[in-house]
């Protein structure tokens, strides 16, 4: 089960959803909430660019007014997380960081059981409003999976509908095992889908998926199968049933590309979905 989760902040609406969740999800499972902020120096250092005769002066406050500026947001991010985490009474404790904010994430992520964060990510606030590294890079890099949420991820405390796309690969494998050893099966309604050419290799594949489930005492399994294009069939058929969609990321070496890669990535674009992304 989770006993340790860890949530990026960032100055977004989307890190708001995340901070909710991970709130949601701490209670229910007893775990310890981590918040970790990341100062995005080597960025702030690079939006100066070169520095022309005369004008070291000028790039040298200029580059300690960004710093100052981004210090002071994440200030403010990070009071609103204690906030909502003293009024829900979870634990939790903050990491602040300076440097690359993918690499220290990554480097922390590591030790703990999940990482919930944002669909959308804005760690360089400080020299962009444009949305940074997506979930599925950061993700990759690491042993840990996580949730990436939407702006809007309402958590009601009832049951939830999870999609769980499964073709037999190691990406959707690792996804399914990790969804299985960290999520209740008492809250999931599931739906596990398949698609391809091969009937009978289909069948068989979510057979198998749906023996880890049944071993690991989820019981509402529905195994869907459909010849169709997965993307297409998601979209127009499960999508809006789906309050969570698990999904393999990527492999590194691209073998799996066309049915778990596509998938994660439309998903991740789409951004309107939570997701449960192995990692």
């Amino acid at each position: 089960m989770i006993k340790r989760i860890l949530i990026p902040l960032d100055n977004s609406k989307y890190c708001d959803s995340a901070i909710a969740t991970g709130c949601y999800m701490a209670r229910y499972y007893g775990a310890e909430l981590t918040a970790i902020t990341v100062l995005d120096i080597p960025g702030i250092e690079n939006s100066v660019g070169p520095v022309p005769m005369g004008g070291s002066a000028y790039a040298k406050e200029l580059r300690e007014h960004k710093k100052k500026a981004a210090h002071e947001t994440l200030e403010e991010v990070l009071a609103k997380f204690k906030e909502k985490c003293k009024t829900e009474n979870v634990q939790h404790r903050v990491l602040q960081e300076s440097g690359e904010p993918a690499e220290e994430i990554v480097s922390h992520a590591i030790l703990y059981d999940l990482v919930v964060m944002g669909l959308k990510t804005f760690f360089h606030f400080g020299t962009s409003d444009e949305p940074g590294e997506t979930i599925d890079k950061l993700l990759e890099q690491t042993v840990t999976p996580g949730i990436a949420v939407p702006e809007d991820f309402p958590i009601t405390g009832k049951e939830m509908n999870v999609l769980i796309a499964f073709d037999g690969s190691l990406p959707a494998a690792r996804a399914l095992r990790q969804f299985g050893r960290r999520l209740d099966p008492e809250i999931c309604n599931i739906k596990v889908i398949n698609a391809g050419d091969d009937l009978e290799k289909c069948k068989h594949v979510l057979e198998r998926a749906e023996n880890y489930l049944v071993a690991h005492n989820f019981k509402k399994i529905e195994k869907i199968y459909t010849p169709g294009k997965i993307i297409s069939v998601i979209d127009e058929q499960h999508h809006d049933w789906a309050d969570l969609i698990v999904v393999g990321l990527h492999s590194k070496k691209g073998f799996f590309d066309k049915f778990i890669g596509s998938l994660c990535r439309h998903l991740i674009q789409r951004a309107d979905k939570a997701l449960f992304l192995g990692a």
